[in-house]
């Protein structure tokens, strides 16, 4: 293994080899801008870009790098009282070395922006790109929406009009301008069904255990900048928000015959760090597959709140919204609505196992696993899939990350599979959600387990629609174009 260190802001990662197609988790320049730290030399400071190195020692805010695609901050109306500051130290236990980083650290989970009184630090919002490309002629649009995000706009809209259905979010989607509207549920059954072969395949060779997952790009990006020998554990499926994108900018597109760089795909979803991912290399797979020069599989992020914004300036008559029905991109969704709660991921991960081992749909426990469900910053289960015990952890908080670290790295844990999310509540409490308090956030995770619940359907391998995108596309769960894509 050898050491590399980045020219522009100072971060070393260990790795083989460095390419282009690498890009530095805390500034986002691409592997050329790395050099190798030779034993006994000192890496040059000459090629660090001045501009964004921090220097104010005695400033009580956070210095937000001007690079940064998910936070921007207004100087003038910031008082510098350090609540941003203290809340990242806290609450993501970052106290970084100015010494070691060159430009400020941020892994883009906004708690700055929930503890600032001023409203100095904001999400770099999109509003104006999307109304521009909703405008644009020849372009097709989709939103891929979550459904933590469709709660939340059915319960902000409805607080001042009649209460909307879902259908009726559908129709007002596409009065704004939407040619499409599809619901990302369908991509958390896919993204559940891949992690859950990945598991067991694991099990089998008893290497890379346990099984970190987190859909979380905040988690993500700490573990990459903070402890990078955790990452070959971490799942290696990408978020549902990735896999979405993919699906859309490949198999709809070959299936509706449409040419993948007239659509622009617009996801809506309760988190900020999402805005991060959207460049980052390996959401390009549309590139890979169509062979052609760059496309990206997501075009555009929003959040909840961002979307909440569009509509109310359309001034739609909310009385007289005409329903509307979502979009075959593909089919409907299965329990998976769960996966956006915290102890979701982990809930219908052990039910795609279970089928996967025993080839029936789980029962009893499996379907309403209540010791991983709530607020808690730490929940823990042991289940019994066809006689193999499997203990599973939910953690919330990335302050709780290094607690188990040490643990993790000298085999000290029994876990087999560890839920971590940045967000208490998980994205039903994201950061790109209107700000909340724990019981609307217990809400919301109650309208999602009330959706789970009426659902017969509880893995993703028992969804006729997921059956034929198999068949048609991605053949088998770990397959060959499953993992290129």
């Amino acid at each position: 293994m050898k050491k590399y260190k980045c020219r522009i802001c100072g971060f070393c990662i260990e790795k083989e080899s460095l390419d282009r197609n690498f890009y530095c988790p805390m500034c986002e320049v691409s592997g050329e801008l790395f050099e190798e730290i030779k034993n006994n030399t000192k890496s040059s400071e000459k090629n660090v870009d001045e501009k964004y190195v921090l220097k104010d020692e005695n400033d009580k805010s956070i210095e937000i790098y001007t690079k940064s695609k998910t936070i921007e901050k207004d100087i003038e109306k910031c008082i510098n009282c350090g609540a941003c500051k203290e809340a990242c130290k806290v609450q993501n236990s970052i106290d970084y070395d100015k010494e070691v980083f060159k430009i400020p650290v941020c892994i883009d989970c906004g708690k700055c922006i929930s503890v600032c009184p001023k409203g100095a630090l904001k999400v770099r919002n999109s509003i104006d790109k999307i109304k521009k490309e909703l405008s644009k002629k020849g372009n097709f649009v989709i939103a891929s929406i979550s459904q933590a995000a469709i709660n939340t706009i059915l319960d902000e809209l409805s607080k001042d009009n009649k209460n909307l259905t879902e259908q009726e979010l559908v129709g007002i989607l596409k009065n704004v301008g939407f040619d499409c509207v599809s619901n990302l549920s369908i991509s958390s059954d896919i993204y559940i069904m891949e992690t859950a072969q990945e598991f067991v395949n694991r099990v089998k060779d008893m290497k890379k255990l346990p099984l970190i997952i987190s859909s979380c790009m905040s988690v993500t990006k700490y573990v990459e900048i903070f402890y990078p020998e955790l990452l070959p554990y971490l799942s290696t499926c990408k978020n549902p928000v990735s896999v979405q994108g993919t699906l859309i900018k490949t198999y709809f597109c070959k299936e509706k015959s449409i040419n993948p760089k007239k659509v622009i795909n617009v996801a809506i979803v309760p988190c900020i760090a999402q805005k991060y991912e959207i460049q980052k290399d390996e959401v390009s797979s549309s590139t890979k597959y169509w062979e052609v020069e760059k496309i990206s599989d997501i075009d555009y992020t929003i959040t909840t709140s961002e979307l909440l914004n569009i509509i109310k300036d359309e001034n739609i008559d909310f009385e007289n919204v005409k329903e509307d029905t979502y979009d075959n991109i593909p089919g409907n969704s299965s329990s998976s609505v769960i996966f956006e709660n915290s102890g979701g991921a982990i809930e219908t991960i052990l039910r795609n196992i279970h089928y996967i081992v025993s080839g029936r749909s789980p029962q009893g426990k499996l379907t309403c696993l209540k010791q991983v469900r709530g607020l808690d910053y730490l929940k823990e289960a042991t289940v019994t899939i066809d006689k193999m015990k499997v203990k599973v952890a939910v953690i919330q908080g990335i302050e709780n990350i290094p607690k188990i670290v040490e643990k993790i790295k000298n085999k000290e844990l029994d876990y087999r599979i560890i839920e971590i999310t940045s967000c208490i509540g998980a994205c039903a409490g994201g950061s790109g959600q209107p700000l909340s308090t724990n019981e609307e956030i217990l809400n919301r995770s109650d309208k999602l387990y009330k959706l789970d619940k009426e659902n017969k359907i509880k893995t993703g391998f028992e969804n006729e629609d997921i059956k034929i995108i198999y068949k048609k596309f991605l053949k088998n769960t770990n397959s060959r174009i499953s993992n290129k894509l």
